[in-house]
């Protein structure tokens, strides 16, 4: 049974990498369910020869953690919400407060993440306990070490002869933990022989197994290197370079582990810090380079750095929910991005603003934990291999939590998996006893009785809870994808629309989490005219995820059409309030403004949006056209940058005002000339303009 266990250990290893990205769920959690199954088995198998389990270090902080995602999840007063969290009281009084009453509510401001980044958070425990106590054997720590060494590196191989030429940020993160282990691997199993030649080298190969052994261990850091390198990631090249010295330094220091090429190793990495360093451009301009073709900054570090510090000082204590930052970064999003920012940029950061600061002192718990159980166990090693995997360990973390500084590695589910097994590596490392037959390990034996009496229950739970979520969301899932080819239709007849509502109130009772269903099904009766049914889901998509400008607006326009004016524009500027750069709330807003006959204000509303989103300018005049907006009206309007007076002259030219088009024409050359960032589009425009008109020399210049 133990045997077969490891097996499936190593496939968790091996399968890690279906977890790659953010949104794969339902990778993530086949793999914590066959952790949870593992570890089931497990106990069994300990309880059925009256075995004891292994104490894991650290895990009571890490359960405190899960503990806490758990009380995010749950309703609370609102009282105590707003005692404790005041701005989620904020949020869900002015949202979802404004049409009913919002008596309970969870810490949590979008509680469908939250329970994906729960799981997440479980299956990581699972995979680390599991670990733990397979890890103490040492036949299983070698052959474990070796897989994990074997399958990196043709997974870099991969990467190097596939179809194409970087890595993902999460895979160089991967590279970052495990290269320092799979260097000390390489230092360790250095042969005694030396050959003077290449050419007895490469006869001795095939007789002389260790060096074999050596040469592909050579091979994979050197693929493993190559990789990182081809991924243009100069973060990863700098930390990679950072761990490897720090592990060079630590095994030249140490007593009776000099092997030959340390010192190589050493220089080199620093080589390939001066390299990640200064060989692109210097390393400040990595946080600001510009998109040209695209007018906005493509990725802007220390913008998202100081945004993400907004919420987390709004949200000191409890967070806004773990894995809710993409949710409520808009609502606090000041930088122009080309897509939309999902993480923080910065691991820490992110659980700063997501967990609050009661998940940084957990977490915190857990380091200073750990540290105190297997540092001092370490330096009472002498077996040489437990050191060299020790510092291998070590180095890899080291490189990946500085790594974590610039880059949001644990939400992939591969580093997050990888994270644990380096922890367990050096637990296994600091205890694992390779020479003393009666006693595989120095940590503490706890009956398994024990374990099960305190622990059984709440595994058992767990288990059950991963199994009803896997099974009530694909059924979910299923109901939809039955009426997803209706979504597309414009007008749905009565049977249709009957079709739709049974299919999908069925993947709301399944999903009782997500907001798109009753979103859906609000949109839906709306269309069909059952204003009453739309506006009872739309109240629960809010319940769901007040956030959701989307609902927020839809729903906003249902009471402007029944005459609830007041609830109406209280939920138009929420919508605008939590959707940042999104310029859709203020478009929505000044339409119903001038429904009510308050065009001034409108008007207010779409210079707004312009200033916003000034490449939607020539968008926001047609809309305002069709509200039967005089020309004087739209020019009180136009701000004085480059692309409004661009578009509002042609705008006018295709409207016969020639005269008036050519001010605007040049109020926006004026404009783009003393603008701080100069923008081509602007020039080209107005080039374009003139050699249609044949006036060459403004053309020319």
């Amino acid at each position: 049974m133990i045997n077969l266990l490891h097996i499936v250990y190593l496939l968790l290893l091996i399968s890690a990498p279906l977890a790659f990205g953010f949104g794969q769920y339902w990778s993530l959690l086949t793999l914590g369910l066959l952790a949870l199954l593992s570890l089931g088995l497990l106990l069994i198998h300990q309880l059925t020869r009256g075995l004891p389990l292994v104490r894991v270090p650290g895990l009571l902080p890490l359960l405190m953690v899960a503990a806490w995602v758990v009380l995010q999840l749950i309703p609370l007063p609102a009282g105590v919400v707003a005692l404790i969290s005041p701005e989620t009281h904020a949020i869900y009084n002015g949202t979802r407060g404004i049409v009913q009453p919002a008596d309970w509510m969870p810490l949590s401001l979008y509680p469908k993440a939250t329970i994906t980044d729960l799981f997440r958070l479980v299956a990581y425990i699972t995979f680390y306990v599991l670990s733990v106590q397979l890890l103490v054997h040492k036949r299983y720590l070698k052959t474990t070490v070796n897989a994990a060494t074997a399958f990196l590196a043709l997974l870099a191989l991969f990467n190097l002869v596939g179809r194409y030429s970087g890595l993902g940020n999460h895979m160089v993160g991967l590279l970052v933990m495990m290269l320092p282990v799979m260097a000390s691997l390489f230092l360790y199993k250095q042969p005694r022989n030396r050959y003077q030649s290449a050419w007895e080298w490469l006869r001795a190969l095939s007789f002389d197994r260790i060096l074999v052994i050596y040469t592909l261990l050579g091979l994979a850091v050197g693929v493993s290197s190559l990789s990182v390198f081809l991924s243009l990631s100069r973060t990863g090249i700098i930390c990679i370079g950072i761990s490897l010295f720090l592990l060079s330094l630590g095994l030249t220091k140490a007593k009776r582990l000099h092997r030959r090429g340390i010192k190589t190793m050493a220089c080199a990495a620093l080589v390939v810090i001066l390299f990640g360093w200064l060989g692109w451009q210097p390393m400040t301009q990595r946080f600001d380079p510009f998109v040209v073709d695209k007018r906005i900054v493509s990725e802007r570090r220390a913008d998202i750095w100081q945004d993400s510090f907004n919420i987390a000082a709004d949200f000191p204590l409890t967070g806004t929910g773990f894995n809710t930052f993409e949710h409520i970064f808009p609502a606090y999003q000041t930088v122009m991005v080309t897509a939309p920012v999902r993480g923080a940029k910065n691991d820490y950061l992110e659980l700063l603003v997501t967990g609050g600061g009661i998940a940084i002192a957990l977490m915190a718990w857990f380091v200073v934990t750990l540290l105190r159980e297997i540092y001092p166990a370490f330096m009472r090693r002498r077996e040489p291999y437990c050191r060299f995997m020790f510092m291998g360990a070590a180095a890899g973390l080291i490189g990946f939590g500085l790594y974590s500084l610039f880059e949001t590695n644990l939400r992939y589910g591969i580093n997050g998996f990888y994270c644990f097994f380096l922890i367990s590596l050096l637990v296994s490392a600091a205890h694992t006893r390779l020479h003393t037959p009666q006693q595989a390990t120095s940590l503490e034996a706890v009956p398994i009785e024990k374990v099960l009496r305190i622990f059984g229950p709440v595994l058992a739970v767990v288990m059950v809870g991963c199994l009803l979520q896997f099974a009530s969301v694909h059924w979910a899932a299923r109901q939809y994808y039955k009426i997803a080819d209706l979504m597309a239709t414009d007008t749905l007849t009565p049977e249709q629309y009957n079709e739709m509502t049974a299919h999908l109130t069925t993947a709301v009772k399944w999903d009782p989490f997500d907001p798109a269903y009753p979103l859906i099904l609000a949109h839906a009766a709306a269309q069909q005219g059952d204003r009453a049914a739309a506006e009872v889901y739309y109240r629960k998509a809010l319940q769901r995820s007040p956030l959701s400008a989307d609902t927020l607006r839809a729903y906003g326009r249902l009471l402007g059409q029944e005459g609830q004016a007041d609830q109406a524009e209280k939920l138009l500027l929420a919508a605008i309030r939590l959707s940042g750069k999104d310029t859709d709330g203020y478009v929505d807003y000044a339409r119903w403004l001038v429904a009510n006959g308050r065009l001034d204000d409108a008007m207010a509303q779409m210079r707004l949006a312009m200033l916003r989103e000034p490449a939607q300018a020539r968008l926001f005049l047609d809309t305002m056209t069709t509200w039967g907006v005089s020309l004087p009206m739209m020019a009180s309007i136009i701000p004085d940058t480059a692309i409004p007076c661009l578009s509002f002259a042609q705008f006018l030219g295709e409207n016969g005002n020639n005269e008036l088009a050519e001010v605007y024409y040049r109020k926006s050359l004026t404009a783009a000339a003393l603008s701080t960032a100069i923008d081509a589009e602007p020039f080209n425009r107005l080039y374009h303009y003139y050699a249609g008109q044949d006036r060459w020399k403004e053309a020319l210049q």
